[in-house]
């Protein structure tokens, strides 16, 4: 039995949530009760909250942005053609391709989502170690979580155009489906 891509991605979309919150209650006893939250470049704080508010907010932009992420993608296949900017539009969007298309929107999408999750599990983990501190310091490695996310962001993007550069049976390498 062959599992499809979207089965594949959702699943590790629905895994990199459950992970990231269960991170986020994990770890919230290690954390003062007011608790740095934002940083200056220097990684000196320079914005606190109470717990509480930090992982309330935290968790919930944090999920709210990967699902509202996923949910604008999904809901991009019930809006006028026109009103999409993809290379090759027409070509892209033709009846015979719309579905696949969509599909395959979808699937990078909930893979964009997971690579968010994972950046935002490991700021999650710089703020506890921050805060575990005396006096607190944000870790310097969050240039390196940082530059990581990035190139993983713009890695994406460049597949994405890419595959919507080509057309199918230009190609003999473009990967096709969902």
């Amino acid at each position: 039995m062959k599992v499809s891509r979207r089965i594949i991605s959702a699943t590790a979309f629905a895994f990199s949530a459950i992970a990231f919150l269960a991170y986020l209650a994990l770890t919230a006893p290690a954390l003062p009760a007011r608790m740095a939250t934002h940083f200056d470049w220097g990684g000196q704080p320079n914005d606190w909250m109470s717990r509480g508010d930090y992982l309330l907010v935290f968790g919930s932009l944090g999920l709210g942005v990967a699902i509202l992420i996923v949910g604008l993608c999904f809901a991009l296949r019930f809006v006028p053609k026109w009103t999409i900017n993809i290379p090759r539009r027409d070509y892209w969007l033709a009846p015979e391709r719309r579905t696949q298309t969509f599909d395959y929107l979808l699937n990078w999408a909930l893979w964009f989502g997971c690579l968010l999750l994972a950046f935002l599990t490991a700021v999650h983990h710089l703020v506890v170690e921050a805060n575990r501190q005396i006096p607190v310091v944000l870790p310097s490695s969050i240039g390196l979580i940082s530059l990581i996310f990035v190139g993983g962001v713009l890695t994406w993007a460049g597949f994405l155009l890419v595959h919507f550069g080509k057309r199918r049976g230009t190609d003999p390498h473009l990967v096709t489906g969902c």
